[in-house]
């Protein structure tokens, strides 16, 4: 995730703790459930008018049930800035057993951390994070996560290249009429930069993509005018990205898997492959010690064998350097998550920035 620097004084991290509330269960979607998160991914912000009808539905039903949907945690739209250039990482965490809780509260406060899973294996936290450069990364990894009490060894690899990222999967439910219907042309990007005063507009649709225009104007002080403008602007730029989750569980997909995977001179050839994949949350190429990260959502354990049987037929060169199951997802896209993978919180987004003081 590419995110601009806004000067903010809590932009750093949150000093609260992030206690694991019971979400709403493990309830499963229904199908219309899964066409019309299908159709908010497509479309995130389109009128009910046109989600309605692109479902054969009225706009009243699609929008009462997505109300419904929203409340319970099962599903919620982050808008997020891209195009600005950040350096991604994917930080592998060990503590101490009695860490472990304090380690994982510690890292969903990160507002720079944008992913949080514990999982199985000698490493017992995966954290994606976003800061403002190599030199941001370092002072996060040594300068702070390294101080928090009880942590053994960090490593933190850079994301160098995205293949697929979680915001481009779908459970596929619609056809291509339906599809086409929520479709917008693409329009040509210019640059927009982002600017301090935009602060308010996003963190307010960090927190609910979907929110009115008239509510938009009102955490933000203008006109209703003035934010159309202003997030249309954003938007058709390239600056400003909107994205539709849902509760893994309720979808069908309750595990994570994550592998390193060394695909030596096939890295880019064995990338796009992997990237078709329908399972396939994560393909980046980063640095380290492998040069592939591959993270998916299945249906079963034994559907990891047969994940790292593909990786292995993909290329003679390739090898599989780790492979690590996740026990609890915590957070995706600042969303805290019960133990059902229900949203319970949220966490504004941002990059981490140096956190030595600036002078004057």
């Amino acid at each position: 995730m590419d995110r601009v620097a806004l000067e903010t004084p809590d932009a750093q991290h949150s000093g609260a703790e992030h206690p694991f509330v019971p979400d709403s269960g493990g309830a499963s979607f229904s199908e219309f459930d899964l066409t019309l998160l299908n159709a908010l991914q497509i479309s995130p912000r389109g009128s009910w008018a046109q989600i309605g009808t692109a479902l054969g539905v009225d706009a009243t039903t699609a929008s009462r049930r997505w109300r419904q949907l929203s409340d319970d945690g099962q599903a919620w739209i982050t808008a997020y800035p891209v195009g600005q250039h950040h350096t991604n990482a994917y930080v592998t965490l060990e503590c101490t057993p009695e860490a472990v809780h304090r380690v994982g509260s510690a890292l969903c406060g990160l507002n720079c951390a944008y992913q949080v899973e514990r999982t199985d294996g000698k490493a017992q936290y995966f954290a994606a994070v976003a800061t403002a450069g190599p030199q941001a990364l370092d002072d996060l990894v040594h300068d702070h996560l390294s101080r928090i009490s009880g942590v053994v060894s960090i490593r933190a690899e850079l994301c160098l290249h995205v293949y697929h990222e979680g915001g481009g999967w779908q459970p596929r439910t619609l056809d291509s009429s339906q599809r086409a219907q929520l479709t917008t042309p693409p329009s040509d990007p210019f640059p927009v930069p982002l600017k301090a005063s935009d602060r308010p507009l996003l963190d307010a649709l960090s927190a609910d993509g979907r929110c009115s225009y008239a509510e938009l104007a009102d955490r933000c002080g203008v006109s209703e005018t003035t934010v159309r403008r202003r997030l249309g602007t954003l938007t058709r730029s390239g600056q400003l990205a909107f994205r539709c989750d849902m509760t893994q569980q309720a979808a069908g997909w309750p595990l994570n898997a994550i592998f390193e995977v060394d695909a030596g001179a096939d890295l880019d050839r064995v990338g796009r492959a992997v990237s078709t994949w329908p399972e396939i949350r994560l393909c980046a190429s980063t640095s380290g010690r492998y040069n592939l990260l591959v993270y998916l959502w299945l249906r079963s354990a034994q559907d990891c064998r047969r994940v790292e049987e593909r990786l292995v037929a993909l290329s003679d060169n390739l090898r599989v350097d780790s492979r690590r199951v996740t026990l609890r997802p915590l957070k995706r896209m600042g969303r805290l998550l019960g133990p059902h993978g229900a949203a319970v919180g949220h966490v504004p987004l941002d990059v981490w920035r140096d956190s030595s003081p600036r002078s004057a």
